[in-house]
């Protein structure tokens, strides 16, 4: 349920709102030519799992005075650094001329969410994330193979 433009989750303790502030794709910093890249004959027989994963921090006490929004730009900037390195992350499965997957490595980049959530870890079933987290605190993944979101709880 959507309230005045957040969702409305419900938790061992209640209920939450989750405001998204930005959705954006993060390109790698520098560009490079498209290309196709085969998957191995193990990729092709399995398959596709979609799965998350989700890091919590504790807030730096070395650096107290560093905002969520500085923060949120050190992430992207370190993920389009990142993506030079591990590019396919930021690309899409797609079918070639014979109708078998390779990965379209183009650049497209990776999903990134901002937002923030009204509630305490405690109140979160995180022994059951999909419960209280998958869909909510960690975002379906879009396009591409990879989808980050950072949180703020407010």
């Amino acid at each position: 349920m959507a309230i005045n433009g957040a969702l409305l989750y419900e938790s061992s303790s209640g209920y939450f709102l989750v405001h998204v502030k930005s959705r954006e794709l993060i390109s790698a910093e520098l560009t490079f030519p498209e290309n196709w890249l085969p998957l191995s004959n193990l990729d092709l027989l399995l398959r596709p799992i979609d799965w998350s994963t989700y890091s919590i921090y504790r807030k730096a006490s070395s650096k107290p005075d560093l905002a969520f929004g500085s923060a949120v730009e050190i992430l992207k900037k370190s993920l389009a650094k990142v993506q030079l390195h591990y590019y396919p992350l930021a690309d899409e499965m797609v079918a070639n001329s014979c109708v078998e997957s390779e990965i379209m490595c183009s650049n497209i980049g990776v999903q990134f969410i901002e937002a923030h959530a009204d509630i305490e870890l405690s109140g979160l079933k995180l022994q059951d994330p999909d419960a209280t987290v998958q869909g909510k605190l960690v975002p379906l993944k879009g396009q591409g193979f990879l989808s980050v979101q950072g949180f703020k709880r407010t």
